[in-house]
C-alpha cells in the first residue's frame, strides 16, 4: 500500500514540476538567442543573460521546495487534509511516502540545474568554458564527472534538502503549536530554525569545511536531514487536528 501512495505522489507532482523546470530551461536557452547581438548591446546582453541564468539555476532547486510546502500544507493540513487522513495507512508512512517524493524532485532539480549550467556555459564561452567547469573540482578520485559530483552535486544537493526539511519541519511544529495560526507560524519557526542550523554549521567549522573537507560537509548535512525527517515523522505520527 505505501508503493502505492508513493507512485500516486510522484505522479501528482511530477507533471507540474515538468512544467516549471522545461519553462526555466527555455529561459537559459532563451538568452542564447541574443547571443548574435552581444556586440551591439553588450552590457544589456550580459545582464540579462546572467539574470536569466541564474533565477533558471537556482529556480529548478527552489522550485521543488516551494512545491512541496505547498503540497504538504494542503494534504496534511489544509482543504485536501481529510482524504489525506482517510487512507487506511498509517499516518507517518504516508509521510515518509511525501517525503521521498520531495527529495526524488528535488534530485530532478539538481539534474535540470546541471542541463541549465552547461547550456549556458555552451552557449557563452568557448570549449575551453566547458572544460574548465569539469576541472573546477580538486582531483580526488582521478574522475573530473566524480570529483565534481562528490565536492559540488552531492553538497549542493544536500544543503537543499536541509532547506526543504526545516520548512516541512516548521510547518509540522506550527500545526502542532496553534493550527489556527499555522502560515505564520511556520514562517517564524522556520526562520528560527534554519538559522540556528547556519549557526551550528558554523560553529562545526561547515564553512571552512566548504574549502577542503567535502566528506565533512557532506555528513553533517546527512546528519541534520537525519534529524529534521525525524521530527517530521515524530510530529505527524498522530492524527492531527485539520
Amino acid at each position: 500500500m505505501i508503493l502505492t501512495v508513493l507512485k500516486n505522489d510522484i505522479k501528482e507532482l511530477k507533471g507540474k514540476m515538468m512544467r516549471i523546470w522545461f519553462v526555466l530551461v527555455f529561459l537559459s536557452i532563451s538568452s542564447i538567442f541574443l547571443f548574435p547581438f552581444l556586440s551591439i548591446m553588450r552590457n544589456f546582453i550580459t545582464i540579462f543573460a546572467g539574470i536569466t541564468y541564474g533565477f533558471a539555476f537556482y529556480g529548478c532547486m527552489l522550485a521543488p521546495i516551494i512545491i512541496a510546502v505547498i503540497n504538504f500544507s494542503k494534504t496534511m493540513y489544509g482543504n485536501r487534509a481529510y482524504l489525506t487522513h482517510s487512507i487506511p495507512v498509517k499516518i507517518s508512512k504516508i509521510v515518509l511516502s511525501k517525503l521521498l517524493t520531495f527529495f526524488f524532485l528535488l534530485l530532478l532539480g539538481e539534474v535540470f540545474s546541471i542541463i541549465i549550467m552547461f547550456i549556458s556555459t555552451a552557449a557563452f564561452t568557448s570549449k575551453e568554458g566547458m572544460e574548465l567547469i569539469m576541472k573546477y573540482a580538486d582531483n580526488l578520485t582521478g574522475y573530473p564527472f566524480l570529483d565534481l559530483l562528490i565536492q559540488v552535486g552531492i553538497p549542493v544537493y544536500l544543503s537543499f534538502m536541509t532547506i526543504m526539511c526545516a520548512a516541512l519541519c516548521s510547518q509540522s511544529l506550527a500545526q502542532r503549536i496553534n493550527p489556527s495560526k499555522r502560515k505564520t507560524l511556520s514562517f517564524l519557526v522556520f526562520i528560527i530554525l534554519y538559522g540556528l542550523i547556519s549557526i551550528a554549521a558554523y560553529f562545526m567549522g561547515h564553512y571552512e569545511m566548504a574549502a577542503g573537507n567535502y566528506l565533512g560537509v557532506i555528513l553533517f548535512n546527512i546528519l541534520v536531514n537525519l534529524i529534521l525527517v525525524s521530527a517530521i515523522l515524530s510530529l505527524n505520527s498522530k492524527k492531527l487536528r485539520v
